[in-house]
């Protein structure tokens, strides 16, 4: 099996409600992206995902998931095995 750790390097996330740039980390967890064998070899994602404080004190929204939608999608997280369709390129990266 081959296991890809990421995460991402961004300070700044927007708030989804009042779009108030936020650089203040809540907390952080981990997610399994996995996908179906490829060339006799597993290959899962854990990517690290941060939730952060809205610091605009008007606004309804107090904390915000960092949303990384390159690398995972609710339905790919539910372990469907749709990695491959959205990533053709990582079997061979991975060699």
């Amino acid at each position: 099996m081959v296991v890809v750790r990421a995460f991402s390097r961004t300070v700044l996330r927007p708030c989804s409600v009042c779009g108030f740039q936020s650089r203040r980390v809540h907390s952080r967890y981990e997610r399994r992206i996995c996908d179906r064998p490829a060339a006799g070899r597993s290959a899962v994602i854990l990517l690290t995902v941060r939730r952060f404080f809205c610091e605009n004190s008007a606004c309804e929204r107090r904390t915000l998931r960092e949303a990384i939608t390159r690398w995972s999608s609710r339905v790919e997280l539910n372990g469907l095995g749709r990695v491959r369709q959205r990533h053709q390129g990582l079997p061979a990266l991975l060699g």
